[in-house]
């Protein structure tokens, strides 16, 4: 499904399908936008081993932290140019206790630290100055890559779950504060049917406790 028919069917189903619309499109594409964020969020469903600025990481001799493109909702994994096996991943906590003085060690990067600072991922031990260009390529979970605006823009996620996102922009639209459009109870509802096709949200706790502490290669590298 495009945008229009996104739009459109979100409107038969909020019985506002006549002028004036008590929802203007540009509320209705907001809605949509964040719908499909919270989609791919929720039920990680856009795997990324591919797009450039995502997923490639090329390695500057001494510099140990590498900042991640905000899009990125987790590592799946992380490859390396100059090798078969993928990088271990591990906490600086683990690394404090088994490699004491780990930020001082130079050399090909052998392990993947995610929760040594926020936004970026973190290469033990530093990479040396390299004569050929070496480089990591991830494999990642993340948001859509833009947001759609026009009536042909359609979702990145999968077709087949376009019409689960009316479920969200029900539930936001029935909670603008009018008095014919507040309904919390209908909004309560189309957010149950929501959470049925992409589950419930984890508070940032959870969810960031998550991606900095369970090893790549587990379930899905995240949870």
């Amino acid at each position: 499904m495009n945008v229009g028919e996104i739009i459109r069917q979100a409107r038969l189903e909020l019985d506002d399908t006549e002028p004036d619309y008590l929802w203007s499109d540009a509320e209705l594409i907001g809605y949509l936008n964040e719908a499909q964020e919270e989609a791919a969020r929720r039920a990680r469903l856009l795997i990324d081993a591919t797009t450039p600025e995502i997923c490639t990481v090329t390695l500057v001799g001494g510099q140990a932290n590498y900042d991640l493109d905000e899009r990125i909702i987790g590592i799946r994994s992380a490859q390396p140019s100059w090798r078969t096996r993928p990088l271990h991943g591990v906490t600086v906590v683990e690394l404090d206790n088994d490699y004491p003085g780990w930020q001082d060690r130079f050399g090909q990067p052998e392990v993947v630290i995610l929760d040594f600072q926020t936004g970026s991922l973190t290469l033990c031990p530093t990479p040396s100055m390299a004569e050929e260009e070496l480089t990591i390529q991830l494999r990642v979970t993340r948001l859509p890559l833009v947001s759609v605006h026009d009536e042909q823009d359609r979702p990145e996620i999968k077709v087949v779950y376009h019409r689960s996102l009316i479920h969200w922009i029900k539930h936001k639209a029935y909670l603008k504060k009018d008095a014919d459009t507040l309904d919390k109870t209908a909004s309560a509802d189309a957010l149950a049917l929501f959470e049925q096709e992409f589950g419930q949200k984890k508070s940032a706790w959870a969810d960031e406790f998550d991606q900095r502490n369970l090893p790549l290669g587990g379930v899905n590298g995240e949870y």
